[in-house]
């Protein structure tokens, strides 16, 4: 994770990686589920934020 506020805006980015995969092995089952849930959840919880509320 990386994380910066300047001038009261914040911004964090983040990248998940599955050790062992490659372009020829890729992720599949359930550690891919967890990898899109994770995705989706995040996606869901900033589509709830709204500017200028508490």
């Amino acid at each position: 994770d990386l994380g910066a506020h300047v001038d009261g805006f914040i911004a964090v980015v983040a990248h998940t990686i599955v050790i062992g995969s490659s372009v020829e092995n890729k992720v599949t089952g359930r550690k891919a589920d967890v990898a899109l849930a994770a995705h989706y959840a995040s996606q869901a919880a900033l589509r709830l934020l709204k500017p200028g509320t508490e």
